[in-house]
């Protein structure tokens, strides 16, 4: 069968977890708090943002990130 790949070795109790924590982050509308759960190298897509984001300060800054205001968002 061959050597399993990255995703199936990874425990299922380490995955509920971080799917939960994902999950309270995003609801929780702070962007710091779901930055703590990625790492420096993150590459995200997301078919709504025009390109894909690599590392957290450029996903820091897209309007992707919860909490965080679009460029095009009115000041507060």
């Amino acid at each position: 069968m061959g050597e399993p790949t990255s995703a199936q070795k990874l425990d299922p109790a380490w995955v509920d977890e971080f799917v939960e924590r994902w999950g309270n982050a995003w609801n929780a509308h702070d962007p710091a708090q779901l930055l703590e759960l990625l790492t420096d190298d993150i590459v995200y897509h997301d078919s709504a943002w025009p390109k894909t984001m690599r590392g957290k300060p450029t996903y820091a800054n897209s309007s992707t990130t919860p909490g965080a205001r679009s460029p095009t968002s009115p000041s507060s």
